[in-house]
């Protein structure tokens, strides 16, 4: 069977849009249900997962897409999360985000351009120490966009994510 070649890529990413994608990201108002519920529907045995007190991450791949559910702590409001989904109600999964990798200063200073140019606001801009982070919305798309620029750090630990 042929694969699908895919068209050499230009010198730059063309728009918010065109960096790296490699993760597919959900929120939850239940983490564990939402894995459970994932793994059986959709074959994921294997997931890696992280507490950062304001919030649980369960991270899994599968033939190189990322998968990501974040649920929130119940005691802090996140509202970049939290507005996502309906805290108070039934058990939720839902789409919040395409994360994109950055691979290098010259992209990182394309992509702060290309935000500013489209007027874009930024719900997040920090630097972990390991990865800098941005989140910005895309209202047109009913989602919001994560660019992931890791050092050497950042890099290994997605290296090191379950794999499906």
């Amino acid at each position: 069977m042929t694969r699908v070649v895919r068209p050499p890529s230009s010198a730059k990413p063309a728009g918010l849009l065109g960096y790296e994608l490699f993760q597919t990201a959900y929120v939850s108002n239940d983490l564990d249900r939402a894995v459970q519920v994932i793994g059986d529907a959709y074959g994921f045995a294997n997931w890696s997962y992280i507490d950062a007190g304001v919030m649980r991450i369960a991270l899994a791949w599968s033939n190189g897409q990322q998968y990501e559910v974040i649920e929130t702590a119940r005691d802090q409001t996140q509202p970049l999360y939290d507005d996502w989904i309906d805290r108070t109600g039934d058990f939720v999964i839902r789409h919040h985000h395409f994360g994109y990798f950055v691979n290098s200063d010259e992209e990182w200073e394309l992509l702060r351009s290309q935000i500013t140019a489209a007027g874009r606001k930024l719900w997040m801009d920090v630097d972990t120490g390991t990865m800098k982070v941005i989140y910005i919305e895309a209202p047109e798309l009913g989602h919001f966009l994560e660019y992931i620029y890791p050092n050497e750090e950042g890099r290994h630990f997605y290296t090191q994510c379950a794999a499906n």
